[in-house]
């Protein structure tokens, strides 16, 4: 089960939750798995993490505050791309500045609230004699 199957009729190699009749492709609602398995090396962290599922990396990146990298990857002999924008070359329209614009004055004009002073109690004493801080790996 789950193995690729050859159309009789046109040859396609078909995947699991394909159309089994021709043309061949997937239907709108069919679910996309959530598995996955990338090392990413450059996560917030000094060690590189194995993410096993997409849900893992959202929960990572949330956690420490990262959002995913995207790089504009132009169609081979094209400056173009359906997926990206090349920011880089001045090609926002007028909507666009405009929109930025009216966001970036909301939080200009809106205040921040002050956060509520959090008490905390110091305990200083001196200790009696030396010890050496070990980092673990």
């Amino acid at each position: 089960m789950g193995q690729p199957t050859l159309c009789e009729k046109c040859g396609h190699l078909m995947q699991m939750g394909e159309w089994p009749f021709c043309p061949h492709g997937f239907g709108s609602h069919t679910a996309i798995g959530d598995e996955m398995d990338e090392l990413i090396e450059n996560n917030g962290t000094r060690f590189a993490i194995r993410f096993t599922s997409k849900q893992m990396l959202r929960e990572h990146t949330r956690a420490h505050g990262l959002e995913p990298f995207v790089r504009h990857r132009p169609l081979p002999g094209s400056d173009k791309s359906p997926h990206t924008v090349d920011w880089s070359k001045g090609s926002i329209d007028a909507q666009t500045l405009e929109n930025a614009r009216v966001l970036l004055s909301r939080q200009a004009g809106g205040k921040d609230p002050e956060p509520e002073p959090v008490p905390l109690t110091w305990t200083v004493r001196e200790l009696p004699e030396t010890f050496t801080v070990k980092a673990e790996p």
